[in-house]
């Protein structure tokens, strides 16, 4: 009980922490959606259909408990995804100091919270987050040890199945990997590995009536993407794009040491136990702390080549998918350099070049982590320009938007349903209802932080009265005729 205490404690100070070097959280489109759909599921209406977001189950039912919270959901969730990267940060530490003790610990602590594309996922509320935390949950389980271990590891990745298919499949990995180690098949694990793939399918079914509609609205998804980006790749340019888009998740120094792990652990024949024998030293202490390394290493390598099959299936590739991988290869990577330090520095230095090396990452890692967080200072902007805007009150339905990205923030903050917000880049401005924008200026609808730059041949003849304006968005009521034909009210 103590123990938790504490833990919760030390989470709950990683956020903060996480909190001021990150800088302040904004909701992206995807956790908006989640939100939005939340909101679809409370009232029991249809889930409201996106060009660019998949619903997952687990994201779903994290938007449908945040309901209570109204329009002020987006800012419970932001405080949930800090929690979700301090608790990642503290598993990644715990794995590793599971492995070779306090201070390669504290080093992969570090060497995770420093990682560019988890400052960018969770800064922008990105899901991926938690998956990665069950992930990083399942390793630290499965290094610790004991009775149940498997079935709790198992348990993990099954919730980090309802979030991304990667880890679903490293569950079945681990399935048949222990019906191999143990002889015998795990009621347990099989039921977990049946269950995630029932749970999408029937929660798809039962909201879309399609079965298989997160597989068919992904695919359309980033089919919509690359229309929109004009991206033309074929299978070489995926695959030329996948080591490079996989390895940002885990960074320089993630990638490094993961290759450091693979290699130790994993070389063949004399020459490996040669190699293993000199860096590591050739005691049974060596071979048992190993034991964990390769377990990591393989885990890892399963979820980035379930990635990158992915990818070259016509799934858009974006590193912050690998951040689960990415957890596994730092806790292994950063863990093997301790086993290394511990064998070849003497202890009265040991410590000394644990200090070093986390002074030095953290020297290396500033200025990227303040460039990231500059990266993504417009988005913020641009949230918080639409969220002084966008509550509740609009005169009349439907709320036309600008841009697809903002159709749900615009259904959580105006408090409406996501159908009742229509795409101004897809369909039009609404025969009748009311308008979101900025300004209009050449037939162009300019939304001031840049959420995006649509062309309306008519606009010129759109005659509308300012409603709410807040820093430089305008909330407009009207219709393309002139404001006394308007059928608001």
């Amino acid at each position: 009980m103590v123990r938790g205490v504490v833990h919760a404690l030390t989470i709950a100070l990683l956020a903060v922490a996480i909190r001021l070097v990150y800088g302040p959280g904004f909701l992206g489109v995807d956790a908006m959606w989640s939100l939005a759909w939340g909101h679809d599921l409370a009232a029991g209406s249809a889930l409201a259909p996106s060009l660019t977001t998949t619903p997952h189950v687990l994201s779903n039912l994290l938007g449908l408990a945040l309901v209570p919270f109204g329009q002020d959901a987006d800012r419970a969730l932001v405080t949930i995804e800090f929690l979700g990267a301090a608790t990642l940060v503290w598993c990644v530490a715990a794995t590793a100091r599971a492995i070779a003790g306090i201070p390669a610990g504290v080093l992969a602590g570090l060497v995770m919270a420093t990682q560019e594309q988890l400052l960018f996922a969770t800064r922008s509320g990105y899901l991926d987050v938690f998956a990665a935390v069950f992930v990083a949950a399942a390793g630290l389980v499965a290094v610790r040890g004991g009775e149940r271990r498997w079935l709790a590891a198992g348990v993990m990745l099954a919730l980090a199945g309802l979030l991304r298919p990667e880890p679903w499949l490293l569950l079945a990995v681990l399935a048949a990997w222990r019906w191999r180690k143990d002889g015998a098949i795990s009621p347990g694990l099989v039921a977990l590995v049946v269950v995630v793939p029932v749970l999408w399918a029937v929660t798809d079914l039962v909201l879309s009536g399609d079965a298989l509609y997160s597989l068919h609205q992904t695919r359309a998804a980033s089919e919509r993407f690359r229309e929109l980006q004009g991206i033309d790749e074929g299978i070489a340019a995926r695959l030329a794009s996948i080591p490079k888009s996989e390895l940002r998740a885990a960074g320089p120094v993630g990638v490094v040491l993961g290759g450091l792990a693979a290699l130790l652990a994993f070389w063949p024949g004399a020459a490996g136990a040669a190699l293993r024998a000199r860096w590591l030293g050739a005691g049974e202490d060596t071979v048992a702390a190993l034991a964990p390394v390769r377990l990591l290493v393989g885990a890892a390598a399963v979820l980035l080549l379930t990635v990158a099959a992915e990818a070259v299936t016509g799934t858009l590739l974006f590193a912050r998918f690998s951040l689960p991988a990415a957890a596994l290869l730092i806790a292994a990577g950063v863990s093997t350099a301790a086993l290394v330090v511990r064998a070849r520095v003497p202890e009265s230095r040991a410590s000394l070049t644990f200090a070093v090396a986390g002074v030095g990452l953290l020297v290396i890692a500033a200025p990227l982590l303040a460039k990231a967080r500059r990266a993504t200072n417009p988005e913020q902007a641009r949230n918080a320009d639409a969220r002084a805007l966008l509550r509740p009150g609009v005169p009349c339905l439907p709320l036309s938007v600008p841009t697809a990205e903002l159709r749900p923030h615009a259904a959580v903050w105006a408090g409406v349903r996501a159908g009742d917000v229509v795409d101004a880049l897809d369909v039009g401005i609404a025969p009748a209802g009311s308008y979101a924008d900025s300004t209009t200026k050449e037939g162009q609808l300019l939304a001031r932080g840049g959420w995006t730059t649509v062309k309306v041949p008519d606009l010129a003849g759109l005659s509308v009265p300012v409603v709410r304006e807040a820093r430089g968005w305008i909330l407009r009521a009207g219709t393309r005729e002139p404001v006394a034909n308007a059928k608001c009210g």
